[in-house]
């Protein structure tokens, strides 16, 4: 052995293997030949716990999901008695079935509420027999000389039920021709109007644009009730 500088002890490379073997704790730190940090050997100092703390993450995993399923159920049971009976049917699986049961169930709920609202701020109104294209809404009515009654709409282009209701009482065909009808069938709906007694040319100009509204046609050359020629 030699003794270096400041009383630390280097060993020769003659005597390398004897060194290290009376002094193992030293020969981790400055042996020549390992100058690598020392491992601690797995079954002192390194334990396999990573079954055990996988285990344990998987079972707070499900009692989150199951949480979660719970309240999405709690929330869907308000909005419809379908999605109620099919939450009560099937719990088991809806419980255990991990990350992919809860996607399905929050997009069952976004389903039911959003059809649950559409269903409520778009109700089919007579003559018709599809719902609106846009949201509707109820404002006090204000009469005119000429028998018109508006507004028609409200704010946000909402269409306003009292207006369509009143107009629905001359029996206008063209408050009932539907989403679909084309531009020839609305311009003989208002010809057909025009020859009943009961709707005035002034009545007609309004039932067009609310049925206009309500079906949400958009012609390139709407008809104009006023200026139509039969």
């Amino acid at each position: 052995m030699e003794t270096a500088r400041g009383g630390s002890i280097t060993p020769t490379t003659s005597s390398a293997g004897r060194w290290r073997r009376r002094y193992p704790a030293l020969t981790l730190a400055w042996s020549p030949y390992s100058w690598r940090a020392p491992r601690c050997r797995r079954r002192v100092c390194c334990p396999r716990i990573s079954s055990l703390a996988k285990r344990q993450a998987f079972e707070l995993s499900n009692k989150r999901w199951q949480h979660d399923v719970s309240e999405l159920s709690r929330i869907a049971r308000r909005h419809g008695e379908w999605w109620s009976r099919v939450l009560s049917a099937t719990p088991r699986w809806l419980k255990l079935g991990g990350p992919v049961a809860v996607l399905v169930a929050v997009a069952a709920v976004i389903i039911v509420a959003s059809g649950g609202s559409t269903a409520q701020s778009r109700p089919i109104l007579v003559p018709a027999t599809v719902t609106p294209s846009v949201d509707v809404c109820t404002a006090q009515l204000t009469s005119a000389v000429d028998g018109t009654t508006g507004p028609l709409e409200c704010e946000g282009g909402k269409l306003n039920t009292l207006a369509w209701q009143y107009y629905a009482k001359f029996n206008s065909l063209v408050m009932g021709l539907g989403r679909y009808a084309t531009e020839g069938q609305v311009i003989n709906a208002i010809c057909a109007d025009g020859r009943n007694q009961g709707i005035t040319t002034a009545i007609e100009a309004q039932a067009y644009p609310l049925a206009s509204l309500y079906y949400g046609w958009r012609f390139v050359n709407p008809p104009d009730p006023t200026t139509t020629r039969c």
